[in-house]
């Protein structure tokens, strides 16, 4: 059998699986392109879409990591809703360690805020600046700390020297070890317009943090779980402030993490539907 994530590997995989007469199972990590606000479709996201339509109607079974992947499958892809099955990638608190979130000027920093992921223009942490900017007349000591690397460095640090909070504003780049900046952080930012499954959110969640998000599917799904989500509008950075000093004064929640030997046995139970119903199909 063979299971295929990426676009481009997953026609390869189809290939292959056409010619060596094997099913295969592929997994949408991320929303469809499709749904995605128009004006930030790029040439790539374009082609990605095409492919995806591709394997929705050739593969055996179409994994969704989470469940608003599945329902936005089944609306735009309702004859493939049979094979369409949502299992939620397993995260497990992470252990390791950055020295860069041990400095006295970070530990000393209070509210302390936290975006992490690749700076691009869809995930909106230009609106995480200017909330900020708000919140700094009654905290001046608040810091939002910044990890991730991306196009977007320049542009949203001479925004934060802009609107005058360049010392609030930490763009430390990309880390491996992303467990004591979420130890450090009393809320974790994700403005982002459209994830799949936001990793980020299920290691926040694995901390005990509070995030605070947009009103988006994504978010929707993790705050009916009963995690500390608290939902701005988007692309609003006065309301991402207000629902910051929210998650501010109501705090965190018990750490939960995935169970990952459930996700396993979820992926194993779909790989044993696929073969069976190949060999029935014999």
């Amino acid at each position: 059998m063979i299971h295929a994530v990426m676009p481009t590997a997953g026609l390869l995989g189809l290939c292959l699986a056409r010619a060596m007469s094997r099913p295969i199972v592929y997994s949408y990590t991320n929303c469809l392109h499709g749904h995605r606000p128009f004006g930030v479709r790029s040439t790539r996201d374009r082609l990605k879409m095409v492919l995806e339509q591709v394997m929705a109607g050739q593969c055996d079974a179409l994994h969704a990591v989470s469940h608003p992947v599945s329902r936005q499958l089944r609306e735009t892809y309702p004859q493939a809703t049979r094979r369409n099955h949502a299992i939620v990638s397993a995260v497990t608190a992470p252990v390791s360690e950055d020295p860069r979130a041990d400095s006295a000027e970070l530990s000393d920093a209070h509210p302390r805020l936290l975006c992490m992921g690749r700076l691009l223009p869809h995930k909106r942490v230009d609106d995480a600046i200017r909330a900020v900017a708000s919140i700094r007349m009654d905290c001046p000591g608040i810091i939002l700390l910044i990890v991730g690397s991306g196009p977007d460095h320049g542009r949203l640090k001479r925004l934060a020297s802009q609107l005058g909070v360049g010392a609030n504003v930490r763009l430390i780049g990309e880390s491996t070890s992303p467990a004591c900046f979420l130890s450090w952080a009393d809320v974790l930012v994700h403005p982002s317009l459209y994830e799949g499954y936001p990793r980020v959110f299920a290691e926040a969640r694995a901390h005990g943090l509070p995030v605070v998000s947009i009103d988006t599917p994504y978010g929707r799904e993790y705050a009916d779980t009963g995690a500390r989500v608290f939902l701005a509008r988007p692309a609003d950075g006065d309301s991402l402030a207000r629902t910051i000093a929210k998650a501010l004064v109501q705090g965190g929640t018990i750490p939960v993490t995935h169970d990952a030997d459930a996700s396993a046995q979820q992926m194993s139970g779909l790989y044993r539907r696929v073969i069976d119903e190949r060999v029935q199909d014999c």
